[in-house]
């Protein structure tokens, strides 16, 4: 796992989850713009997701298996499950909280990912 890619993932995930609880505070839902950062952030997790298996295939680091897969599984799925694609029509001002405190959850997934490798 590369140490600035999940730095910079959990930057965004804490500029998300901010910017959602902004929005849950100020009774909006999640527009496209965040939703767009939600998919951005998805992407790299994607990336991390694929990193983190190679090197772990390749014997790279020796962490434990079963937290480290459980992490990196909670990480790559977590997010596109709260976001729920094609729902747009139905989103509140709860949608916009429950993305900010998930994105929170997802940077401190990362992070344990970080401190297994």
């Amino acid at each position: 796992m590369f140490t600035l890619l999940a730095l910079s993932i959990v930057l965004l995930l804490a500029v998300l989850a901010v910017w959602g609880a902004v929005a849950a505070v100020l009774g909006r839902p999640p527009g496209p713009r965040y939703l767009l950062g939600i998919a951005l952030v998805e992407l790299e997790l994607v990336v991390q997701a694929i990193i983190a298996l190679v090197g772990l295939a390749a014997g790279q680091s020796d962490p434990p298996l079963a937290p480290f897969l459980g992490y990196l599984l909670v990480s790559v799925v977590l997010l596109p499950f709260v976001a729920r694609p094609g729902s747009e029509g139905d989103r509140s001002r709860w949608d916009s909280a429950i993305l900010a405190a998930v994105c929170v959850a997802v940077a401190v997934a990362v992070l344990r990912l970080l401190s297994l490798w």
